[in-house]
């Protein structure tokens, strides 16, 4: 958990980032462009000032879970993981940065990340990913260690970002679907389930199923999904459904695409989304530029709206018949 506090507006974030140690207090902290922890060093560093920083390793998993969730600018990941248990995040105040730590923290790192130019930039990397392929090195501005806070025989989850599914995710897909159904039901109607495909990362592809009620229905869902920042970042693939289809079913979806969708007329393009320097798909060329952008596929695998309705019936039974049929012969089927 990484730390800091805005300095214009006060409120406190905290967000996952990797750290590096090069001596014995300095480390390197890498940080995806477009993340508040980004934001927030970058705006100390406008005033010519180092960005006060804390490091938690080993901490509540309520809040490692928190951390790495898109939470709205403004809004605390300890207030989004108090809402979650009902009551507040108990922290005491970092005797050097002033920022409010977890109390119960295994260790705790507190320092500055330094303005870039005062120090040489240290090379950072590679490291691992989450998606599944080693990240390059890269060089990053140090951040200077001022004091270690620890318990003694501190415990440490042990939680490599390996190949999905992923344990240390702690059901990240799952939250960021609600967040998604959540976003969607406050302007689109009729939609029926979401589903972040967690075998594409967290965040590469996701399902939603609706029914649809104007001509434009989906593709309207979709783009408010794309435009969101709680969901837009390296998201590849935007599948719309129609509500008789079980997003978390990858059977039926992909029933769907085969069937309900011909990729001439059902596949639109948009260029220029946020990305990321982690994504392994990213060319030489724009990595050079620091361009960390890519497209995002939005798939209509929905019935045509203006000849759904004589659309060819499916042989498949009703989930009410269905479930009469198991009902009355249950383990027999």
């Amino acid at each position: 958990m990484v730390i800091t506090r805005d300095p214009e507006e006060g409120w406190i974030n905290y967000g996952t980032g990797r750290v590096q140690i090069h001596n014995r207090n300095t480390v390197t902290i890498f940080l995806s462009p477009g993340r508040h922890t980004d934001f927030i060093r970058k705006k100390y560093w406008k005033r010519g000032e180092s960005c006060p920083v804390a490091v938690s390793c080993g901490q509540d998993p309520l809040l490692w879970a928190a951390s790495n969730f898109p939470v709205p600018w403004g809004l605390s990941e300890y207030d989004y993981a108090g809402g979650l248990r009902g009551k507040p995040v108990e922290v005491v105040e970092g005797p050097y940065s002033g920022l409010p730590l977890p109390t119960h923290a295994e260790i705790v790192l507190e320092g500055e990340f330094l303005p870039p130019g005062q120090e040489p930039d240290l090379e950072e990397g590679p490291f691992g990913e989450w998606t599944g392929y080693y990240h390059p090195s890269k060089s990053q501005p140090p951040v200077k260690i001022r004091s270690v806070l620890y318990r003694n025989d501190p415990i440490l989850q042990g939680s490599p970002p390996l190949l999905t599914p992923l344990d240390y995710a702690l059901g990240r897909h799952i939250r960021r679907s609600a967040t998604v159904w959540d976003l969607l039901d406050r302007e689109i109607p009729g939609v029926k389930g979401v589903w972040f495909m967690e075998g594409g990362t967290p965040y590469g592809g996701i399902v939603i199923s609706l029914q649809q009620a104007w001509p434009s229905h989906a593709l309207h869902a979709a783009l408010k999904v794309l435009g969101s920042y709680s969901t837009a970042y390296m998201l590849r693939w935007i599948i719309m459904v129609d509500d008789d289809i079980d997003p978390t079913d990858w059977l039926q979806v992909s029933w769907a695409l085969n069937t309900r969708c011909d990729p001439r007329e059902s596949l639109q393009i948009v260029d220029g989304c946020w990305g990321s320097p982690v994504d392994p798909r990213l060319s030489p060329e724009k990595r050079e530029r620091n361009e960390f952008t890519h497209s995002c596929a939005i798939v209509l695998a929905c019935k045509p709206y203006h000849w759904k309705d004589s659309y060819p019936p499916a042989i498949r039974s009703t989930p009410e018949r269905i479930r009469e049929i198991q009902a009355k012969w249950g383990d027999r089927i």
